[in-house]
């Protein structure tokens, strides 16, 4: 497995020890984790990249959230993704380590996602 470390999170900012994982607080609103992962059953290309940003709850209140991208082709070759979400970064990356690359993905195309390339990571 690929394991997802700070060190290879594609930030503006050196101040992450590889001993620890950043905390909300600490994050910087450019994160952008970009990371490809060969399917074990469709035998392609995912296509992963993860966001910050909030959900709002209610009216007055919104929680944090860290929103991992798994993109693909579809058989009409048109782009699409699936999101999912995490209140912990380390539960995102525990994800793209042991379960992203077995995910059962209803409309994918592998014959599409691997001739037409998303995007070279």
């Amino acid at each position: 497995m690929n394991f997802l470390t700070p060190d290879k999170l594609m930030i503006t900012s050196n101040c992450y020890s590889q001993n620890r994982f950043p905390t909300f607080a600490e994050l910087p609103t450019d994160l952008s984790l970009c990371q490809t992962v060969q399917h074990q059953i469709y035998d392609c290309p995912l296509y992963l990249w993860s966001a910050f940003g909030s959900i709002k709850l209610n009216k007055d209140q919104r929680e944090e959230r860290y929103f991992l991208y798994i993109e693909y082709r579809t058989h009409s070759r048109a782009s699409s993704y699936v999101i999912r979400e995490f209140v912990e970064w380390q539960d995102l990356m525990h994800f793209v380590d042991y379960q992203a690359d077995s995910l059962v993905i209803r409309d994918i195309s592998p014959k599409m996602t691997r001739h037409f390339q998303i995007a070279s990571l």
